[in-house]
């Protein structure tokens, strides 16, 4: 085979070096897969009305006395007593104070019904003290400002096994701007002949969606 010149091996590399060339830039105009887009769903969530109500203070003690002869012996738990028997205090508003006192029920709306109802029921005058003409009663007050928005029954009611309605509406903290607490007061009326013995008496707080 004969010598290629010098000229056949320029142009030969020319041509090597376009094909090249032609090749780089084929490949780099080949398009790049590009992703745009979303899409959306939704997630659902019923909230359902929650009447609930807690008694921050449960306890009411009278402390123990003597009654007055021959007449009834009025007792509060919002008021001085005598005869021995503890007198009445809020305390602080929540939890006991100090000293012996008798302390009212503190309720609180601990659910999200702003509409929430309470009631209150338990045993009688005569089941739970006795004698000759006893009286057992309660009355609901603010315990802040506002908390009970409509009807409020401060005036004292006698309690018994049928419900009685304290409040009609009580706020939550969250609709009462922190306004969600009412306190219970009671009233006993001692005979002068009700039995010496411990008397004691079940008191049931309930709460609705309405009354």
């Amino acid at each position: 085979m004969g010598e290629i010149s010098n000229n056949v091996l320029a142009a030969l590399l020319i041509v090597a070096i376009l094909v090249t060339s032609v090749g780089i830039w084929t490949l780099s105009r080949i398009p790049t897969a590009i992703y745009t887009g979303a899409a959306t769903g939704v997630t659902n969530l019923t909230v359902q009305s929650l009447a609930s109500i807690r008694l921050i203070r449960n306890v009411s003690d009278f402390g123990q006395g003597l009654p007055n002869p021959s007449t009834i012996l009025h007792l509060f738990s919002n008021d001085t007593n005598t005869n021995g028997f503890n007198n009445g205090s809020e305390g602080n508003g929540t939890d006991y104070g100090s000293g012996t006192h008798v302390y009212p029920f503190v309720v609180e709306n601990d659910g999200n019904d702003d509409t929430t109802c309470v009631k209150v029921s338990g045993s009688d005058a005569s089941t739970f003290i006795g004698g000759t003409g006893p009286v057992f009663q309660v009355a609901a007050h603010d315990n802040e400002t506002g908390s009970c928005h409509t009807n409020l029954h401060t005036e004292w009611q006698n309690v018994s096994s049928s419900e009685v309605t304290v409040c009609e509406e009580l706020y939550t903290e969250q609709g009462g701007g922190g306004a969600n607490t009412i306190r219970l007061h009671w009233h006993i009326g001692l005979p002068y002949d009700a039995t010496p013995e411990t008397h004691s008496n079940t008191i049931t707080v309930s709460a609705y969606g309405s009354c």
